[in-house]
């Protein structure tokens, strides 16, 4: 059986199952949709489909005789990395399931039986993600990087702590079943930044600190875990940590300085991820991200991001890794698009243009000290002034804070 339903538009969608009664039903929900829909009753034609022309979206059954979904989507990803995988089963084998998402081998599981609306809203979400991510050529790369990270454990497990509303204690609790993040919160609570005095206590350092900047402590420490940063490579991976940490900390204190109130407690976190593209290229790609520094070294007036556009990468930056790891993680969309675009402070599609206008203030700025140990006042450097006005900030109000950026970034 193979059915194409032709629509205007060029996206194309292929479903594959081996029950036809599904293909119908399939095929009579998406009849008003702007989509080419192509349908195949085994794994075996939906690969002699795609051999024939490129598909945007591949969706199939879990549960299928001679190739199952798994074997099916396995090929795919192998042969026609740059469509998107998903499955529609009725068949729930968590474990395998969670290894296909875990591996890579499918993005996303649509449970049967479905709710026409939310499926079609779920497919329109994953192309608008894969035209802002430039799809193609960064799923072709990050296809090319076997055992992607996860969400770590300890993050999933804290979060849903929250969301339950667990009690300070059973957090507490919680937290302590980990010493490496126990001592690195106890660590970060008792610096001078916080300025609240000595604690031992567990508790007294989360209600210090907040429960988004333990989170998100919570998810770097893991996360080096769960990658095994070799020691070769921790000193970069450390630097990473660290300016992320410093741009959070001053993009905490400019929002307020801007819009005279603070971030809003759910975003104040939002620094803390938006560098994590260039964790996976140490990690993954490390080849890569060297090359990035020794062009630096040549280069010393460019930054890490202009070294990628100036080497070609523009598309595969890490900026888009960066957000594509967060999307595929579900984190809040203004979490990936801090990740996306906080080199682009201008960009149409953000959630949120003033947040992310200061994010890009405050990591250019952080860059600039970083490059430029010199500059005393704004005014002399190129930082940005019309973005300055945008958000009405006085340079004299940024040259306050630059002692302060330059002594945090002693060490970095």
């Amino acid at each position: 059986m193979n059915d194409a339903m032709t629509q205007d538009s060029s996206v194309r969608i292929l479903f594959v199952d081996d029950e036809e009664y599904i293909l119908n039903s399939l095929k009579r929900s998406f009849s008003q949709a702007d989509y080419d829909i192509l349908t195949a009753d085994s794994g075996k034609m939906g690969l002699e489909i795609l051999e024939k022309q490129p598909v945007d979206v591949v969706i199939s059954d879990f549960k299928m005789p001679e190739m199952n979904g798994l074997q099916f989507l396995g090929q795919v990803r192998e042969k026609h990395p740059h469509a998107l995988r998903a499955f529609l089963s009725g068949y729930v084998d968590q474990l395998a399931v969670i290894k296909a998402l875990t591996n890579g081998i499918a993005t996303v599981y649509f449970p049967k039986p479905w709710d026409d609306t939310e499926l079609k809203v779920s497919i329109d979400h994953i192309l608008q993600i894969q035209k802002a991510l430039k799809e193609k050529k960064l799923i072709e790369l990050m296809d090319s990087a076997s055992n992607l990270p996860t969400l770590p454990a300890m993050y999933q497990k804290f979060s849903q702590a929250i969301s339950t509303g667990a009690s300070l204690g059973q957090i507490a609790n919680l937290v302590s079943e980990d010493a490496v993040v126990t001592a690195r919160i106890l660590q970060i609570s008792n610096s001078a930044f916080f300025g609240r005095g000595q604690t031992a206590s567990i508790e007294q350092a989360i209600m210090i600190l907040g429960l988004d900047t333990v989170k998100n402590i919570i998810l770097t420490i893991a996360l080096a875990a769960d990658l095994q940063i070799a020691p070769e490579k921790m000193q970069n991976f450390e630097k990473i940590i660290k300016h992320s940490s410093l741009v959070n900390k001053y993009f905490l204190l400019i929002y307020r300085m801007a819009f005279g109130r603070p971030v809003r407690p759910e975003n104040t976190s939002l620094c803390i991820t938006h560098d994590i593209g260039k964790i996976v290229l140490l990690q993954y790609f490390p080849e890569r991200f060297q090359s990035m520094l020794d062009f630096q070294a040549k280069n010393p007036h460019l930054g890490f991001y202009q070294c990628e556009s100036e080497l070609g990468y523009g598309e595969t930056a890490h900026t888009q890794i960066g957000g594509y790891l967060l999307d595929l993680w579900n984190l809040p969309k203004l979490a990936v698009e801090v990740a996306m675009l906080h080199h682009d402070a201008n960009h149409k599609n953000h959630i949120n243009r003033d947040t992310l206008k200061v994010v890009h203030l405050t990591n250019e700025l952080i860059n600039l000290l970083a490059l430029n140990p010199e500059v005393k006042e704004i005014e002399e450097s190129n930082l940005d002034k019309n973005l300055l006005q945008e958000l009405k900030l006085k340079p004299d109000r940024i040259d306050f804070l630059i002692p302060n950026i330059k002594k945090d970034l002693i060490g970095l």
